[in-house]
């Protein structure tokens, strides 16, 4: 069982200060440290309350570490006015509206009705409504072609992986693949839907793949080069 036990923080090599946040994890053997690309913090987990603060002093040992990996990632894409957001690979610009209501969009932009304090939180909701939409049209036609129907499906934050295939069936997807063009939410939403057949990335796995997308290399590619500008998108500065 993993639990969030601290949040602290570390000096970094030549001034300044980064934020540690410390998990509880009594199935871990180890203190474990890596850079949560989303948090654009560093994270670290204990496997006991009583090591939190050998857990610090381990990250403190690695600053110059932390720093690297911190300084390497993309700038922040907070979602401001007037920001342009990429939604399946074109940009938007997002623009705030007095009032109430649900998040609408206008062609090339994505009009958000709220208070200044609650904008960004309701261009995430609508960008996360718009993606639940895109991926769940796309599972139906690739759990259809293996003649399965379509499978439970949610879309949240994932900070390891673009998408996830429990054994009973439930796809769960990235709300950041919606700013990736269509062929990767296309590549990803058929390589989940493969693991309805093969839950393992065996041969077998790939050739179903390659059956529903065809050549699959380009989004691979695409992922691994932009995917850390996918978990900036709505970081603050």
């Amino acid at each position: 069982m993993t639990a969030r036990a601290a949040i602290g923080r570390i000096a970094l090599p030549g001034g300044g200060e980064a934020q540690v946040q410390v998990s509880i994890n009594r199935r871990a053997r180890a203190i474990a440290l890596k850079i949560d690309p989303t948090r654009r913090a560093a994270i670290l987990v204990a496997p006991s309350e009583r090591r939190v603060r050998d857990a610090l002093r381990f990250a403190q040992d690695r600053s110059d570490w932390i720093a690297s990996r911190l300084a390497a990632l993309p700038p922040a894409a907070p979602f401001v006015e007037g920001a342009l957001i990429p939604v399946e690979g074109v940009p938007v610009r997002l623009e705030r509206a007095e009032g109430r209501g649900p998040a609408r969009w206008e062609g090339d932009r994505l009009i958000a009705p709220a208070t200044p304090e609650r904008f960004a939180a309701a261009v995430r909701r609508a960008r996360m409504a718009r993606a639940m939409a895109a991926f769940a049209e796309r599972l139906v036609v690739h759990a259809a072609a293996l003649g399965r129907p379509a499978p439970p499906l949610t879309v949240k934050e994932m900070r390891s992986r673009w998408g996830s295939c429990a054994r009973d069936g439930r796809i769960a997807l990235s709300w950041r693949l919606i700013a990736a063009p269509a062929f990767v939410i296309d590549y990803v939403c058929a390589h989940e839907a493969a693991h309805l057949e093969e839950m393992n990335h065996g041969p077998r796995f790939w050739a179903i793949v390659q059956r529903l997308v065809g050549p699959h290399q380009a989004a691979r590619a695409w992922l691994k080069a932009q995917g850390p500008a996918l978990h900036a998108l709505g970081a603050e500065t």
